[in-house]
């Protein structure tokens, strides 16, 4: 017996899964007070890098819960979404002993969300024009 809600739920578990479970792992990250995994490099690439999957799992998921939606709502959807989770993970790292919000990580998340929404949605339209 189906109750016509599991292919909904699975479909919303599809979509919204991998951007909240990344969102998950850049919360873990953010609350290590010993950042020594980090490998070397400037840290706004990392926040960037971390931002730009982040984005482009966004973006899908964005554009794909609502197809009425014009890609750029999504695009915008996604990148809202994004930063404001940015600024909410500054605020986390405020309550991690030996870690500090900074605006210039913000702004890496930010860009770096930019540019993952960028090359998803390049992706995605030459997935969909591939399929098509």
């Amino acid at each position: 017996m189906s109750s016509g809600k599991a292919p909904g739920g699975a479909r919303r578990l599809w979509l919204w899964g991998p951007p909240v479970l990344w969102a998950g792992l850049i919360f873990f990250l953010s609350s290590r007070t010993d950042t020594s995994f980090v490998p070397g490099g400037p840290d706004w690439l990392w926040h960037g890098m971390l931002y730009a999957v982040l984005g482009a799992l966004a973006l899908r998921a964005f554009s794909t819960t609502a197809r009425r939606r014009p890609a750029p709502a999504a695009a915008v959807a996604a990148l809202l979404a994004c930063t404001l989770y940015g600024a909410s993970d500054e605020i986390h790292q405020s309550l991690v002993p030996r870690r500090t919000p900074d605006w210039r990580d913000l702004a890496a998340d930010a860009a770096g969300s930019t540019a993952g929404i960028v090359a998803g949605g390049a992706l995605f339209s030459a997935l969909a024009r591939r399929a098509a």
